[in-house]
């Protein structure tokens, strides 16, 4: 189970705001600066709101925790569409347009696809991200 330490920011109506500290193996990375993990922003001045059910103080620490099945989720739902549209679009264009020059192989067999990809995963996300965001829970 992953899990990260944060601060709460604002409790209202049963949702808290966090500011999440990176720590252990994230704390390290040399990607922490783009991570692809929605709950465990990249500074410390983006706030994640999450639901809670117990009445929270305001400062106090927290630690979050998100199940690997709802992480495993999240990372599919963020690069399975880019990969399949990338596959899908090498296999088309490969077999319908063989002597295309390049410069349009380049453009339809790369940018399309992973702008493609791109553009159904923030709908997906945005679509599941309450769902996502259920899946982490508050413990102290």
């Amino acid at each position: 189970m992953a899990s990260i330490s944060a601060t709460i920011l604002e409790n209202s109506d049963n949702q808290i705001k966090l500011s999440a500290t990176r720590s252990g193996g994230c704390a390290n990375c040399a990607q922490k600066e783009s991570c692809a993990i929605l709950w465990q922003p990249a500074k410390n001045d983006e706030p994640v709101s999450v639901n809670t059910e117990s009445n929270r103080a305001i400062g106090e620490k927290v630690t979050l925790h998100c199940s690997e099945q709802a992480l495993l989720s999240y990372i599919a739902i963020l690069f399975l569409p880019s990969l399949l549209c990338l596959l899908f679009s090498t296999l088309v264009i490969e077999t319908a347009l063989p002597n295309l020059n390049l410069i349009m192989k380049v453009f339809m067999n790369a940018v399309l696809p992973v702008a493609t990809g791109y553009k159904i995963s923030r709908y997906f996300l945005h679509k599941n991200e309450s769902r996502l965001l259920a899946a982490t829970k508050v413990s102290n």
